[in-house]
């Protein structure tokens, strides 16, 4: 291989890449007279010139004129300049630009025009005549551009006038691509489209302001069959005259409008239908849009709470005075554990996840002194995530944190992993179970690491399977060094409540499943030497339905439950059932572990839990930490009076009173203090920003106001009326309370009351007052309606039974015929997702995977056609909503129909009922079985079963955060998305 030791070693190949990123001026000043080589390399004539002459200096200008272009003017193939200086008269006095292609003329003059078109073979064209304002010298350029005899093909004009474009007859130019970027009037425009008869491509700007048409357009209404493809911005300009134009193109397929013309919905559908693309923007609307979407960022930001995240960790030592308690804590993490699930229950009353623990229950009556249980509460949203978060660094979330629950983020914050590695004890952490952990702590490095991914909710047993597999000789390996930590999250009973609920038997056999741990757990302990604690707790509830993620009392109530091998350990407990926020768990664990405490935490000691010689320091060491925790967040965040008071108590106690004497008064201080701290945090964090939320309501206001005045002119008087009234009743009802809990009654009695007062015959009122009666069926229940409301238990169950093969025999016919009535057989891809899915509720094996093979088929038609958009989302919708509410989409396909045709004959009423449906379509999100709470997302939208080996295959996609999203949004707004989709294919049918 050769080595290269100097420039001139470079091949001629690469210095012909190199020169292809050069300007002109750039590449003579740098390579030209060098030597020989590099003169014949510069000025080869297989070279291509690109020369950019615009805005040039007079030195620069005379380097051109006198150095370079006499050398390469014939090589020339693309040159913009500026005539303003007259630069191209003086160039063209002395050279030639014979190979020129493409040039950009600005500021051009006539008559240079004329000699460049006669000596050069151009196929692009850019001309602006910033200083041509004398309109017969305009026409005149136009003559020589639409001459015949040139070989131009592309023209983009720039010109600072309006346009007479023709004034007499051009003979016919070659021009196939034109874009005209000034103002020019219809009738030019049709007279410019009839002459350019080779014309494909065409993006011009039409104003007909202040000027009447002219009638030398009459003469040229004859159709363009050569155009394909046309962008217009349009300003003042009548609907008959644009609709006239389009008219004259015949074979033009692709539409792309801009501008302020109020077309009639009719018009546009009808425009969609006669053209491939159609797309009409329109300016005023957009930029009301913008208003109203910077108003919604106002209210979100006021709305949506965030916390001020603290990057420090607590430094320092573990009191020497304080012994190590425990060579071995594990940390049992049962997902979902609601507290009734492990406590013991005397009541007569049986079912699958009530006394389904015994062992714990005899730990507790046989060894009371070895054994805890505690009542938790969790703070909403009760997520997996942020449960996990609160549990490791002790702090309270806000809102905006649930966005985090599927996409994991990693812990900044200080946490009782950071301080078990920084530890001068250096206890070894083991972590089984659920892979969320390694999301949250990439960066830890544990001794024994067994994962499994968590978001299956249909597979009840692969997690806890994997980690009973390895956790047995996790603990013998563990116990037989100094010091470990081992934390195993199982997640079989969270995942048995999204798919069957509470009340089924598999939840019965994940219960007894956990408590066979728990006593394996436990006699190992009683068989080791080496003092041990289990702690077995719950990150979160769950409903009577089985989900969670509000702030239901069943999503919040979880167990925390402790078992040592050391006799007599908990001798000082009082045994009556106590209740501590979870967040309390981490000073607590983080004592246990003989660490200190993280530095964000506001969690405090359940002091009862730890032996009385000890509870002093326990708890000077963890108002210590609050403190200087409250010292950094108050530059930020103001602290109440109370809590100051309180707080300055605590600190003369633990700097000068007698410990023993007074502890029973200082554990009683302590309380109030970690109840007030709490409290004021919690009310911090949850507290709105007022005047955010109030300006971005008035900015969405506004911007709704200004759409009603500048498109009053589309309604007639009595639609006004109509309208104004519909949208105040519909804003004023939204204020009451009742509105708020009960929104899916008061829209229902509100929608009956509208088709009370129409002008419908009284049969086809009748019978869509039935019909929306129908859909009550499906309204599911939210807390606060309770007990007053009850749901339907064929709705709310998860597990099937024979009557589920009637719902989804009903929900087979149902389907067909939305799909009849909106799919064309010629396209057969629906059909074929429909077919899997009904195979999948009646339990076919291996038939999904051939419905998600359709589902990217119909993608990548969507994408080669967008026509297909409707047919996809009904192929998701048939999966994601389910047999259950499969009736009720059919019921709001129905009703849309029923109006529709009774609106068939009578246009004025369109924006009345597109009001109307607008409310139709809120109402529908109820009707599928959804209330605005968290608890209500049915996630197991997005994780079906999917028992096939192609499933290896299609993972990758299928399990993407991004299409599961994609398919609970779908899941859960199904009734806003259908309402768009029926509406537009209702409207073009007609």
């Amino acid at each position: 291989m050769k080595q290269i030791l100097s420039l001139t070693d470079l091949s001629n190949d690469l210095f012909f890449e190199i020169f292809d990123y050069l300007d002109v001026l750039d590449l003579f000043q740098a390579f030209f007279n060098l030597n020989q080589r590099f003169n014949l390399l510069v000025i080869d004539r297989h070279n291509s010139f690109q020369a950019n002459m615009i805005s040039l200096k007079s030195y620069k200008f005379s380097i051109y004129k006198n150095f370079i272009l006499p050398h390469i003017a014939c090589y020339i193939r693309y040159l913009s300049i500026s005539d303003e200086l007259n630069y191209l008269q003086i160039i063209l006095q002395s050279i030639s630009f014979t190979n020129l292609l493409s040039i950009k003329l600005y500021h051009v003059k006539l008559k240079e025009l004329k000699i460049i078109l006669q000596h050069c073979q151009l196929k692009y064209f850019f001309i602006d005549t910033n200083y041509i304002q004398n309109e017969k010298h305009l026409n005149e350029i136009f003559k020589i551009l639409f001459n015949q005899q040139l070989e131009l093909s592309i023209m983009q004009c720039h010109f600072h006038t309006n346009l007479y474009f023709i004034e007499e007859k051009n003979k016919l130019s070659k021009l196939r691509r034109v874009i005209i970027d000034c103002d020019c009037f219809s009738s030019d425009f049709i007279v410019l489209i009839s002459q350019l008869r080779e014309l494909r491509y065409l993006n011009a700007r039409i104003n007909d302001y202040n000027r009447e048409y002219m009638d030398k357009d009459i003469d040229h209404l004859t159709g363009n069959e050569s155009l394909h493809s046309l962008i217009l911005h349009i300003e003042n300009i009548e609907l008959d005259r644009l609709l006239l134009i389009f008219s004259l193109m015949i074979n033009v397929r692709i539409i792309d409008l801009n501008g302020t013309i109020d077309f009639d919905i009719n018009h546009v559908l009808e425009l969609e239908r006669n053209y491939t693309s159609f797309r009409y923007m329109n300016y005023k609307f957009l930029s009301l849009n913008f208003l109203y979407i910077i108003g919604l960022i106002f209210f979100l930001n006021g709305f949506l709470l965030t916390r001020r995240v603290i990057l420090q960790n607590s430094i320092g030592t573990f009191p020497l005075s304080i012994p190590i308690e425990f060579n071995q804590v594990i940390l049992i993490v049962i997902d979902a554990l609601r507290y009734d699930f492990i406590k013991p229950n005397n009541d007569s009353i049986t079912n699958n996840y009530l006394n389904q623990m015994p062992f714990v229950q005899e730990l507790l009556e046989i060894k009371s002194k070895q054994s805890i249980l505690l009542r938790l509460i969790a703070d909403p949203p009760t997520t997996t995530l942020q449960r996990l978060k609160a549990l490791t660094t002790g702090t309270l979330p806000t809102f905006i944190d649930i966005s985090y629950n599927f996409i994991g983020y990693e812990i900044q914050e200080d946490n009782i992993l950071n301080q078990l590695i920084k530890s001068s004890y250096q206890r070894n952490i083991s972590l089984l179970g659920d892979d969320t952990w390694l999301a949250l702590y990439p960066n830890i490095k544990f001794k024994h690491l067994y994962v499994y991914p968590s978001f299956d909710v249909h597979d009840l047993d692969t997690v806890d399977n994997g980690i009973l597999k390895h956790l047995w000789t996790v603990i013998e390996d563990t116990r037989h060094e100094q010091l470990s930590f081992i934390i195993a999250h199982f997640l079989g009973v969270d995942h048995c409540g999204h798919r069957y609920g509470p009340l089924h038997i598999e939840m019965k056999r994940k219960l007894n499943q956990m408590d066979d741990v728990i006593r394996n757990i436990s006699l190992s302990f009683n068989k080791s030497n080496s003092s041990s604690l289990l702690i077995v707790i719950g990150d979160h509830g769950m409903t009577q339905q089985g989900d969670h993620g509000g702030d239901e009392l069943n999503e919040i109530e979880t167990a925390m439950f402790i078992y040592t091998n050391k006799p007599n350990y908990f001798l000082s407990l009082n045994q009556n059932e106590k209740t501590v926020s979870q967040i309390d768990i981490v000073p607590t664990l983080s004592w246990f572990l003989h660490i200190l405490i993280p530095y964000s935490s506001l969690g405090m000691m359940i002091i009862d839990i730890i032996p009385l010689e000890q509870r002093y320091i326990a708890m000077k060491l963890n108002f210590e930490q609050i403190e200087i925790y409250l010292k950094h967040i108050s530059l930020t965040l103001s602290l109440s009076d109370k809590l100051q008071e309180l707080r300055a108590n605590l600190h003369t106690i633990f700097i000068s009173f007698d410990r023993e004497r007074n502890l029973t008064m200082i554990e009683n201080l302590f309380n109030e203090f970690k109840f007030e701290l709490q409290t004021h945090f919690r009310l911090q964090w949850s507290t709105f920003n007022v005047y955010r939320i109030i300006i971005g309501l008035i900015l969405m206001l506004i911007s709704c106001l200004i759409f009603l005045l500048i498109f009053m002119k589309l309604f007639n008087y009595e639609n006004i009326i109509f309208n104004i009234s519909l949208t105040l009743m519909y804003f004023v009802i939204s204020f009451s309370n009742s509105f708020i809990i009960n929104e899916a009654m008061c829209l229902y009695f509100f929608l009956q009351t509208i088709i009370l007062i129409s002008k419908m015959k009284i049969l086809k009122k009748f019978l869509l007052s039935f019909l929306l009666f129908l859909t009550r069926t499906f309204l599911i229940c939210r807390e606060e309606q309770q007990p007053y409301c009850i749901d339907s238990i064929w709705l709310i169950k998860k597990f099937s039974d024979t009557s589920d093969y009637f719902l989804s025999f009903m929900a087979t016919i149902v389907w067909l015929i939305i799909l009849i009535l909106t799919c064309n057989y010629s396209y057969l891809l629906p059909y074929i997702s429909y077919i899997c899915v009904v195979g999948y509720w009646f339990n076919i094996p291996y038939i999904l995977s051939i419905f998600y093979l359709s589902i990217i088929i119909q993608i990548c038609f969507v994408l080669l056609n967008p026509n297909h958009f409707d047919k996809l989302i009904y192929s998701i919708l048939i999966f994601v909503v389910g047999y259950r509410f499969s009736f009720v989409i059919f019921l709001q396909y129905f009703i849309y129909y029923i109006i529709f045709n009774n609106n068939n004959n009578n246009n004025n009423n369109n924006q009345s009922f597109s009001l109307f449906l607008s409310i139709l379509a809120d109402y529908f999100f109820y009707a599928t079985g959804h209330q605005p709470v968290l608890s209500q997302i049915r996630w197991t939208a997005a994780f079906p079963t999917l028992n096939s080996s192609i499933n290896i295959y299609l993972s990758l996609i299928i399990n993407s955060l991004i299409v599961r999203g994609i398919f609970i949004l779908i899941e859960t707004f199904s009734g806003q998305i259908l309402n768009v989709i029926v509406i537009r294919k209702l409207y073009q049918k007609k």
